[in-house]
């Protein structure tokens, strides 16, 4: 789990195409795996502070909801940072 929270809000489905992991304010949240932050700011379109991080391969991850951030775009983040 990329969180210290293990509770998950809202589950992978044909209308929502992530995991929604729940947590406070106050709950860091860690790199799932080593990859490029591509994104790192504020979303208009109802993320809010994202961090996006390309693993490679077309796979990426998406940390949304932040309350703050501790990287920039282009920083190189390993599994668990």
């Amino acid at each position: 789990m990329p969180t210290s929270s293990h509770r998950i809000n809202q589950y992978f489905t044909w209308r929502h195409s992530g995991l929604d992991i729940g947590g406070d304010f106050t709950s860091p949240i860690y790199a799932a795996e080593t990859g490029i932050v591509e994104t790192a700011g504020w979303n208009s379109g109802g993320y809010g502070i994202q961090v996006i991080i390309d693993h490679g391969d077309g796979f990426k991850t998406r940390y949304a909801h932040l309350s703050k951030m501790l990287v920039a775009a282009g920083t190189q983040v390993q599994r668990g940072q």
